[in-house]
């Protein structure tokens, strides 16, 4: 007899979004709301989606990643990591309501059948009901509008878009393959003494020049290059730097892997330099830092211990 297959593991509500309940649309979810947004839409939710409007009507994810698969020449694949900013509920007279979003797909000319969830416009993850129809399960996919064969006018039912990226085979897988992570590597401070003063003195040691402003504080470390997807105001003209932030509010922490509000570094430095610094940072703070993240798409370091509660694996969170 053979063995059924296993169900895909979606993260709990509360590890999924932020915010909790007032991360939450103010209409709440209901029967009738949903066959109007489908009659709307002129397509069927899956039900995966529907079961997640139960329990929470949109929000801004914590878990705002997922890895998108392309296809290359020679039938080799390619993942690299997507931001995923939210999920959208159904609230009439919202623009970010699933009903008005599927307009997105017109304003940007992309092929009928993608129904946009979450993105910028110039790249979206989206429901593509292309090959299944309006009444049939669709898989989930990364979409760059930025890319010219894209909005080439070449009639989608007929033009196979390399360019369009799977992210899940449907909307459930989709969900379980979310996960936590950021542009930079993470340090959680857990000395039981901390100060700013404490955190800045081992770093002048390493030559960081401080720029102390309470939560906003940052050091600029020259010794080394930086590296970070992110556009910031701390963005030091090519130099690595390290910026302190909390781990959000003490109700609604950003990373599971610490408890709301504990003291954080983010280390923005080039992949070619993060083993080097990360030892230094190891020597003169000794065991009163933890590494608790490196984004997936660097190297791991070595001989240095990194937790991974909630970077990829959501079962193994924190509380």
């Amino acid at each position: 007899m053979a063995k059924s297959k296993a169900k895909p593991k979606i993260p709990p509500i509360d590890v999924l979004f932020r915010w909790g309940k007032e991360n939450v649309s103010s209409v709440p979810y209901s029967y009738k709301l949903r066959l109007w947004a489908e009659r709307e839409m002129g397509l069927k939710l899956p039900q995966a989606y529907i079961d997640l409007l139960k329990k929470q009507n949109g929000g801004t994810l914590r878990l705002s990643s997922v890895y998108a698969e392309e296809k290359l020449k020679g039938g080799k694949i390619s993942r690299f990591v997507v931001d995923v900013y939210n999920l959208p509920g159904i609230k009439p007279d919202s623009s970010s309501s699933l009903p008005e979003l599927i307009e997105m797909q017109e304003g940007w000319d992309m092929p009928k059948g993608l129904l946009p969830l979450s993105g910028d416009g110039h790249t979206w993850i989206c429901l593509d009901y292309r090959k299944c129809g309006p009444q049939g399960e669709p898989t989930v996919v990364y979409v760059d509008n930025e890319d010219n064969d894209f909005i080439s006018g070449e009639d989608p039912a007929t033009t196979d878009y390399t360019d369009v990226c799977l992210v899940g085979k449907n909307f459930e897988d989709f969900l379980s393959k979310l996960f936590f992570t950021s542009d930079s590597l993470l340090i959680a401070i857990d000395s039981p003494r901390f100060s700013l003063a404490k955190v800045d003195q081992p770093l002048q040691t390493l030559g960081c020049k401080s720029h102390l402003n309470g939560d906003h504080s940052w050091w600029e470390w020259k010794s080394y290059e930086d590296y970070s997807r992110l556009c910031s105001s701390t963005n030091r003209a090519g130099k690595a730097g390290i910026n302190f932030r909390r781990n959000g509010d003490k109700k609604d922490p950003w990373t599971l892997d610490r408890p709301g509000h504990h003291p954080l570094l983010e280390i923005n430095i080039s992949v070619k330099h993060q083993q080097e610094a990360s030892e230094k940072l190891v020597e003169v703070f000794s065991d009163e830092i933890s590494f608790i993240h490196v984004p997936p798409d660097r190297p791991k370091l070595k001989k240095i211990k990194v937790e991974t509660s909630n970077s990829l694996d959501i079962s193994k969170t924190k509380k």
